[in-house]
């Protein structure tokens, strides 16, 4: 047989594969490096430094959360901040007052680069959060509630320059609701039953889509060069939104205010703004001043007054003079371009009073007021002209009286 003959090779065969032990590979003969760690530090986990208890000052940079309610104690600030690159969190939490308390949250001198969010600040006897001295700033997500009460009367929020204040509320404190200095932004803020100004920017401000109500002064203070856009005034003691030289207010809506709904010095725009019911006039507009596409309507005075060197053009006035007396359109001193605007309801359609230097009045229409056109002599005044009324009914694609004159500078009454 066969049989025999292989067996030889077959021993030397697997002789030749397992070879001596000699001659495998062998591992290394030195420990592996000590296992990683699986786990956070409790320090990775929360960077931030707790505040459990008041009063508490804030000496370093870095980021800080309140860990509940906490209340304050009279004759001091609840927590002070004396350093920059802070970011404060109240974590949902309240800094709560008592009698004789000072400032929730107090920057006593220069910082820079603050974040305040996100809580509520009530009872303080003095500021909510006065970060006057803090510029590039931001606060945030903040209710403000019955501060400043005792005899200073301070202010719910304040901030320093350069600053933004956002969906922030204030209500019910002593003097201000809400205060940002020079060229900060005011956005998405609502400052109701506070003791003066509702919500104040200081010069080259922005306030937008904000709402002050029954303030006890103006519902919005912007000084020199600023916007207003969007927003909304009810029933402020005294001008809805009140504006410095050079500035903005746009889009924005005032009622029942006890003054003026809108309010504009020297060099201003009012564009596209609706204002009714004011106890006193609509838009009132100083010197080199341009009013634009707004309506006005059942203010107790003018719906727009004027002084001179103002543009006022394609505004809807109607019902002004209601329980008093007034106009649609008033102008007090010249020139003026009165163009294109619709007067209707009115004590007074157009009412024109200086004419030593001519205004120009073309281009307006003006229906059922108490006398349609109110112009003193020596103006520059567009035919006026009482469109014919038709004899017939209208069906179909033509008919029609015609308007009685094609001069395209034209006044009309009707």
């Amino acid at each position: 047989m066969k049989t025999d003959s292989l067996l030889p090779i077959t021993i030397a065969f697997l002789a030749s594969v397992a070879g001596p032990s000699s001659l495998l590979a062998q591992g290394p003969l030195s420990p592996g490096a000590a296992p990683a760690p699986t786990m956070k530090t409790l320090d990775q986990v929360e960077p931030r430094t707790p505040i459990s208890s008041l009063p508490h000052s804030i000496t370093a940079a870095g980021s800080y959360y309140l860990t509940a309610n906490l209340t304050g104690v009279s004759g001091s600030n609840g927590i002070t901040i004396e350093a920059s690159d802070v970011t404060l969190d109240l974590n949902g939490f309240a800094l709560i007052g008592v009698p004789g308390s000072l400032e929730a949250v107090a920057v006593p001198a220069a910082r820079h680069n603050l974040a305040i969010r996100n809580g509520s600040v009530r009872d303080w006897g003095l500021d909510g959060v006065n970060a006057l001295n803090a510029d590039n700033s931001i606060l945030a997500g903040l209710r403000a509630y019955r501060n400043g009460l005792e005899a200073s009367f301070e202010d719910g929020l304040r901030v320093g320059q350069n600053s933004v204040v956002r969906d922030c509320t204030a209500e019910a404190n002593g003097r201000f609701g809400i205060f940002a200095d020079d060229g900060s932004t005011v956005t998405g803020c609502a400052a109701s039953l506070n003791g003066d100004n509702g919500i104040v920017v200081s010069d080259y401000g922005v306030v937008s889509d904000c709402s002050a109500k029954e303030n006890g002064f103006n519902g919005i203070k912007a000084n020199l060069s600023s916007t207003v856009r969007g927003c909304s005034a009810f029933d402020n003691a005294w001008n809805g939104v009140d504006v410095g030289s050079y500035s903005t207010v746009r889009d924005c809506a005032t009622y029942a205010n006890d003054r003026t709904g809108v309010r504009a010095n020297f060099g201003c725009t009012v564009i596209g703004c609706a204002a009714g019911s004011n106890a006193v006039d609509g838009i009132e507009v100083s010197q080199r001043c341009k009013v634009t596409d707004c309506s006005t309507a059942f203010n107790v005075g003018d719906g727009i007054e004027a002084n001179r060197d103002c543009s006022i053009e394609r505004n809807v006035c109607v019902g002004n003079g209601n329980f008093g007396d007034g106009a649609g359109v008033h102008t007090t001193n010249g020139p003026n371009v009165i163009d294109g605007n619709f007067v209707s309801g009115n004590d007074r359609g157009i009412d024109v009073d200086f004419g030593l230097r001519s205004s120009l009045i073309i281009r307006n229409r003006a229906s059922n007021n108490g006398s349609n056109y109110e112009i003193v002599a020596n103006n520059k005044v567009g035919v006026i002209v009482a469109a014919p009324n038709t004899t017939t009914a209208i069906s179909g694609s033509v008919g029609g009286a015609g308007v009685g004159t094609t001069d395209p500078w034209a006044n009309f009454s009707f």
